[in-house]
């Protein structure tokens, strides 16, 4: 038996963001698929969802789907017949068992981490085979559900996704995806140690020079972009973030050139990236990508997010901009706090608490309006359900020393020590608001 689909379509989703599709079309977010441009109203994720288990999404208009909620991502399952594909993507695997637990097929990441070929696999009991996963979660996910028992989506060892789907003749098909070789195993709010919290922030043109050279790179870096731009990312994750671009893009650009510039972006790029200024690599591409390359740079866009760059490719034009943003300065003077509600319902309760409790808020109702106003705040308030998810990483790349609170949307984990970041559910009670609101003012 071939590798198979298990579904119509299958996407990893955090915060309505789609950061890998397998099956579908090529998505920004998940509510495109039902033609809209926000979340749709009775979605789970606007109002807290659980950490674990599986919802049934109805929809008006559209396919349904199926949401499977892990710390931190959800998995979204479209209906749909299987259908054999010609290859899987590195760190994916699926699997088909019969209502017994024989396997019936047994292809990808099953093999590769077990050890054991599909031949050999064939006719032998899941629950035994599993057993080399090296995890017991996923084994006793397999043999409950063949027992009849409720089936979610598990998370093993913090990154091996496992979700079983309804197969022909009451078996199932077992989809496991290893949610660090996708890079998706780490929350947008997690990456602030790839920061400098204080100290100077480094220069990223002469290491984007070194790195090219070390690749076989020509480039043509303009005397504005040489002279004075900066970032508070950390010089080696510049260069890990550098080296993955390039090499993602060497197999596009068989000229291997690339020139380098500063530009200033305002409302017409929102809610791709929050206006500012940024450092613009800019490739020529001589080919068109296929769907392996197209996946690759679509991984890279979405590591550009977290770390508040963002990146655009035209292939009408054969083009690919790649921008990271200017770190910004400690306020040397401050308006209080900045708040950006973004459509999020129920934000008004966070500046009524902010009200009662004293503190000076400044609302900014565009995205200008808050770019203007980062850089002299003290600290910033965030509605979740912005039209762009990954906002709260774009300004916590320019300042990532600045207290930030994101309310609304789902809380998967508490923030770390040290943490500048926190995010509070909504609706909240005034109590809880406003210890949320000292803490970061505090």
């Amino acid at each position: 038996m071939s590798a198979e689909l298990p579904c119509g379509g299958i996407a990893a989703i955090r915060e309505y963001r789609v950061l890998w599709s397998w099956g579908i079309e090529s998505l920004d977010h998940c509510y495109s698929l039902y033609g809209r441009s926000g979340p749709c109203p009775r979605c789970p994720l606007r109002s807290g969802t659980p950490t674990e288990g599986g919802v049934e999404v109805n929809h008006p208009v559209g396919p349904r789907e199926v949401l499977h909620f892990l710390p931190g991502l959800q998995l979204a399952v479209w209906p749909g017949p299987a259908s054999p594909i010609d290859r899987l993507p590195r760190g994916v695997g699926t699997a088909v068992y019969s209502s017994g637990g024989a396997v019936k097929a047994w292809e990808g990441l099953h093999a590769r981490r077990t050890g054991i070929e599909a031949g050999r696999a064939a006719g032998q009991q899941a629950g035994r085979l599993l057993d080399r996963l090296g995890s017991g979660r996923v084994r006793r996910q397999v043999e409950g559900t063949l027992r009849g028992e409720p089936h979610g989506g598990v998370l093993a060892g913090g990154k091996l996704a496992s979700v079983l789907l309804p197969a022909a003749e009451g078996g199932f098909h077992h989809l496991l995806i290893d949610l660090a070789e996708l890079g998706l195993a780490e929350p947008v709010y997690l990456l602030r140690p790839c920061f400098r919290h204080g100290g100077s922030a480094s220069d990223p043109v002469s290491r984007l020079a070194t790195v090219a050279e070390s690749l076989g790179w020509s480039y043509d870096i303009s005397p504005k972009a040489a002279e004075g731009f900066s970032t508070w990312m950390l010089p080696g994750v510049t260069d890990r973030l550098l080296t993955g671009l390039l090499r993602a893009a060497a197999g596009l650009c068989p000229s291997m050139w690339l020139s380098c510039s500063t530009i200033e972006t305002g409302e017409e790029l929102w809610p791709r990236a929050l206006p500012g200024r940024y450092l613009a690599l800019d490739l020529e591409l001589q080919s068109s990508p296929d769907r392996w390359q197209s996946e690759a740079l679509r991984g890279l866009s979405q590591r550009m997010e977290v770390m508040g760059g963002w990146m655009r490719a035209d292939e009408g034009e054969g083009t690919l901009r790649v921008a990271l943003p200017k770190g910004l300065p400690r306020p040397r003077a401050s308006v209080g706090l900045a708040a950006f509600a973004g459509g999020e319902p129920g934000f008004g309760q966070v500046l009524e608490a902010a009200e009662e409790a004293g503190i000076a808020v400044r609302l900014a109702e565009t995205a200008e309006e808050l770019a203007r106003l980062q850089p002299i705040s003290d600290g910033l308030l965030l509605g979740a359900a912005g039209p762009m998810p990954g906002l709260p990483a774009a300004a916590a790349a320019r300042m990532p020393f600045q207290p930030l609170l994101v309310a609304g949307g789902t809380v998967h984990s508490a923030p770390g020590p040290g943490e500048p970041e926190y995010r509070i559910p909504l609706p909240a009670g005034r109590s809880t608001l406003v210890s949320a609101l000292r803490r970061i003012t505090g």
